[in-house]
């Protein structure tokens, strides 16, 4: 026999394939066998189209971070793409693909905290996703409360009123917060005042100068000094700066 040979063609979704076989030349048979001892015919060596597997694939947007996509359809059996559902348009699988748009990031500094205000950590946000990140990178996300750090409130010490005197200051009764360092008229620490405004000036000395008495022999004298009618103080001195007893001034009686 002349015989010429026909491999297996794959089956295309769209066309048709077909088995292995061998054909006579001369006699035009057909053969499953190249021994030819198993004649077949023509339409027994061809295999039919099984036809496109479709699923429609949405469109979907792209994202800061993840690929979106056309619309398109695929076929699970051949393993292409296609514009149309009839898979009469064939497409490129990269030529669905919308890229990724990346992050637009805003900077926020960190921020530190106090008695009353709220502040913040370090952060970004993305002003395409709104999503928030703990680093430049964008690979820790976190809330926008979690960027928040809550005020810590005021540690309040009392400190009681206290007289003034002739020579030192008094002050009123006040709060001051250890944290930072500001000044209270309540407990609560809601009221807020000014550091000065708890103080109290000093009073000043009432002087009243008391003349030297000579001694007698029966009566002790005393030198000249001046006292305080505030604090009872008694001084050597007009000014009041060299604070003495009442013992120091006396002369005792000459007894004679």
């Amino acid at each position: 026999m002349y015989l010429t040979y026909e491999s297996t063609r794959k089956l295309r979704r769209d066309s048709f394939g077909n088995i292995e076989f061998w054909r006579c030349k001369r006699c035009n048979l057909y053969y499953s066998d190249e021994a030819c001892t198993q004649v077949m015919t023509k339409a027994g060596a061809v295999i039919k189209a099984t036809g496109h597997s479709v699923t429609a694939v949405a469109a979907k947007a792209a994202t800061c971070t993840e690929n979106g996509n056309k619309a398109y359809y695929y076929c699970s059996n051949c393993k292409k793409y296609f514009s149309d559902e009839a898979c009469t348009k064939q497409i490129a699988d990269s030529s669905v693909v919308i890229p990724a748009k990346g992050h637009v990031l805003v900077h926020t500094e960190a921020k530190e905290v106090t008695c009353t205000e709220n502040e913040n950590i370090e952060f970004w946000r993305c002003k395409r996703c709104n999503n928030y990140y703990s680093d430049e990178a964008c690979t820790q996300v976190i809330t926008k409360a979690g960027a928040v750090i809550k005020a810590t409130g005021h540690t309040g010490v009392h400190k009681p009123a206290k007289a003034a005197t002739c020579t030192e200051k008094g002050n009123k009764e006040y709060w001051v917060c250890t944290k930072c360092r500001k000044y209270f008229s309540d407990k609560a620490c809601t009221k807020r005042i000014a550091k000065n405004s708890v103080v109290i000036q000093p009073k000043g000395h009432v002087v009243v100068h008391v003349e030297a008495v000579a001694p007698t022999a029966d009566k002790n004298g005393h030198t000249e000094y001046y006292r305080c009618k505030r604090c009872d103080k008694f001084f050597s001195d007009a000014e009041c700066t060299k604070q003495i007893t009442l013992k120091s001034t006396v002369i005792p009686a000459t007894g004679k």
